[in-house]
């Protein structure tokens, strides 16, 4: 995956919530799968700290979408 320059915390948040919605997983289920917490992914996806960027491929490879898919 190239890495890009994600600007738009807040459309990123958005975009990961809606995919784990739509896959049926919890934040506490997905922390699991990559090594955060919930919490981590809750505020992730609420723009309410800013994520790591490892932390946000780690995510996206998890749920098998394209982080450019979400970033823009």
């Amino acid at each position: 995956m190239a890495k890009l320059k994600v600007t738009d915390f807040k459309k990123v948040g958005e975009g990961i919530r809606l995919e784990r919605l739509k896959q049926k997983l919890s934040r506490e289920s997905l922390g699991a799968k990559i090594g955060i917490s919930g919490a981590t992914i809750a505020n992730i996806e609420n723009n309410s700290e800013k994520a790591l960027y490892k932390n946000i491929v780690a995510i996206v490879e998890a749920l098998n979408i394209n982080l450019e898919d979400i970033s823009y």
